[in-house]
């Protein structure tokens, strides 16, 4: 965490936006031992500066990751509706700002996460007041809910960013009960913002793990951010270390899903893609999901204990 001399920098494309870079705010340096890249900061704009839009996902589905690529490329902060002190210390300084100070390009939202009520269902007129409070703005980044179920499940077992469990964990009650809300939450978090929404603006998981720096530029381009050359070459020298910093060990491939489990959950992929595809014009990309079409050789037999069982 450093702090610089106070002056403000702005820079504008096609006039559609400003940003005042506040010079006298805090800052970090991602690539600060390399000597062609510590000139680029990742710095706040000055408070009021910029129009509040959420950074939406499931939780699991890459937020930090995208954070993490996202700050790198375009040098500004995203904050968060709460604060995580763990983020905060890894550098994501917009942790500690008020999200709708107007200083962060993007604010962090797991959608009801957090909401009274949210472990089953909250009611639609809430949800709507969540959304409005974006003003319907959201980029929104969704992934395959085989995969960011167990990744929350991780997080939430170990309160860690790159934690696991125990498989052990998946033949609990707990975990059924969570899979099955969880499911619940991944759909109507599309269905809310796409249905909505005003401008949303979609990023697959999957297609940001194959091209991250594209994806995120096609972010950027849709603000209007302008990137500079010199970052994005820097961005594609140190790409490595910057998408491992919150990047879970890797581990053999393991779905703990009952038939049941994955009938339900290809269910509810299938009918979102297909609302989406009616909204959009793009639906899911099937094809990179795995266990959507085959499961099989990534089973995990376990000895589940269903809920409500006795003897």
């Amino acid at each position: 965490m450093l702090t610089s001399c106070a002056y403000l920098f702005l820079f504008t494309v096609e006039d559609e936006i400003q940003i005042d870079l506040d010079y006298q705010a805090d800052f970090t340096l991602p690539w600060k031992e390399d000597s062609e890249c510590a000139e680029y900061a990742i710095r706040f704009a000055k408070n009021g500066t910029l129009p509040i839009r959420a950074l939406v996902s499931f939780q699991g589905s890459g937020n930090t990751l995208f954070r993490t690529l996202f700050e790198a490329l375009s040098g500004i902060f995203t904050g968060y509706v709460g604060r995580d002190g763990d983020l905060y210390d890894a550098g994501f300084l917009g942790e500690d700002r008020y999200y709708k100070d107007g200083s962060t390009l993007l604010q962090k939202s797991h959608y009801t996460m957090g909401v009274a009520g949210s472990e089953w269902s909250i009611d639609i007129l809430d949800r709507f007041n969540i959304i409005r409070e974006f003003n319907g703005n959201a980029v929104l980044l969704i992934r395959n809910p085989f995969d960011a179920i167990i990744s929350d499940w991780n997080f939430e077992s170990t309160i860690d960013h790159i934690g696991t469990v125990n498989i052990s964990t998946y033949g609990k009650p707990e975990f059924q009960i969570f899979l099955n809300t969880a499911i619940i939450r991944w759909a109507q978090m599309i269905h809310d913002w796409v249905e909505y929404g005003d401008e949303i603006q979609i990023v697959f998981y999957e297609d940001l793990i194959e091209n991250p720096l594209g994806e995120v530029e096609k972010v950027l381009n849709k603000l209007k951010v302008p990137i500079q050359q010199g970052r994005k070459d820097c961005f594609i020298k140190h790409y490595k270390d910057i998408s491992e910093k919150f990047h879970r060990k890797k581990r053999e491939i393991i779905y703990p899903y009952s038939e049941d489990n994955i009938y339900a959950i290809r269910t509810f992929i299938r009918e979102t893609s297909r609302f989406l595809e009616a909204r959009t014009g793009q639906g899911l990309p099937l094809d990179k999901y795995r266990c959507y079409k085959d499961c099989d050789q990534y089973k995990l037999v376990l000895d589940v204990v269903v809920v409500g069982q006795t003897g």
